[in-house]
């Protein structure tokens, strides 16, 4: 037989250890809700040109495409790239090491829109899942801001819009 005492601190036990499920169940949700929040500025706030026919054909492919887990816009660029003092694509210590720079293509992300499950995200914590589907779209739909010379090509562009 036990104690009203241990009877009580069960009784209370039980109370706290709900309450904190309750806590830790309504901080999750919340954090879930926050992600659409988020993803929604991502969009909205580095996507100046993108079009809505973009948006939904990239998308779309993803849907179709049980192979990939998440899709990216990105452009396919050419020329020769280097990384912390190195190159990246070519290498200039073999004779046959520089090719012409048209013929070295690469993809180059766009930051302009991501789409991936959630479930991808919450598991890898990135926007970029570890199977990604490459939306290859225009430079000039694809511009994104990052120096001053970006934002007056931006600004010459949103003055030609109809």
């Amino acid at each position: 037989m036990t104690t009203i005492r241990a009877r009580l601190l069960l009784w209370l036990l039980s109370a706290v250890v709900a309450a904190g499920l309750s806590g830790a169940f309504t901080l999750y949700e919340n954090a879930r809700d926050g992600l659409d929040q988020v993803f929604d500025e991502q969009l909205q706030q580095t996507a100046l040109s993108l079009r809505g026919q973009t948006v939904v054909a990239a998308v779309e492919r993803l849907v179709r495409d049980p192979e990939h887990d998440s899709v990216l816009l990105a452009t396919e660029e050419t020329g020769f790239l280097w990384y912390r003092g190195a190159p990246v694509n070519y290498d200039p210590g073999r004779p046959d090491g520089l090719p012409r720079s048209q013929d070295v293509r690469y993809v180059k992300e766009t930051t302009g829109l991501y789409a991936v499950t959630r479930e991808v995200v919450l598991r890898q914590g990135c926007r970029v899942g570890r199977n990604p589907l490459f939306h290859l779209v225009p430079r000039l739909e694809a511009l994104d801001i990052d120096t001053l010379e970006d934002l007056h090509i931006a600004e010459r562009l949103f003055e030609e819009r109809p």
